[in-house]
């Protein structure tokens, strides 16, 4: 794997050589990380449905006294379920384009595969990143809530 680069106004060419052994794991793994990508897909595929169930039998709603009720609870679960879906696609999509541009860039020696392959896992990984920072966010924001609750509670109300 060549690439060029300038340093002090001359060019030069620099390679990275993967040996046979590196290519062989790089291989083996990018056909498991495609297989996982499909169960992403697979589970995406069951949230979605899911997603439409909940959709649907909010809409169906006939009892009066929990109609307007178990309309909200259905759309709150169909976002819920809406953003679980999209981050399991998303997540998926990354996972199977990093794992097929590997496959490809291996098997033709193509640098230009290979760098695609790493800016799908870059993107991966950026958004688990960021989906950690999210998820610590709220996790503070309930201990928080959880602990003025237990607080407000514990003061009689006289």
């Amino acid at each position: 794997m060549e690439q060029s680069n300038e340093l002090d106004g001359q060019s030069y060419e620099q390679s990275f050589v993967l040996s046979a052994q590196a290519t062989q794991y790089i291989e083996i793994g990018s056909k498991w990380a495609k297989f996982i990508s499909i169960l992403g897909f697979l589970s995406s595929g069951l949230i979605a449905i899911m997603m439409l169930v909940f959709l649907f039998l909010s809409g169906t709603s006939t009892d009066a006294l929990l109609g307007t009720a178990a309309v909200a609870s259905g759309a709150f679960m169909f976002i819920i379920y809406g953003s679980i879906f999209a981050i399991y696609f998303f997540a998926s999509l990354y996972l199977y384009k990093f794992a097929d541009r590997l496959l490809t860039a291996v098997r033709t020696q193509n640098n230009a595969s290979f760098e695609e392959g790493f800016v799908n896992y870059k993107r991966l990984f950026k958004m688990v990143g960021i989906l950690s920072i999210v998820t610590i966010g709220l996790y503070i924001i309930v201990l928080i809530g959880s602990l003025l609750m237990y607080g407000l509670g514990s003061f009689p109300i006289n």
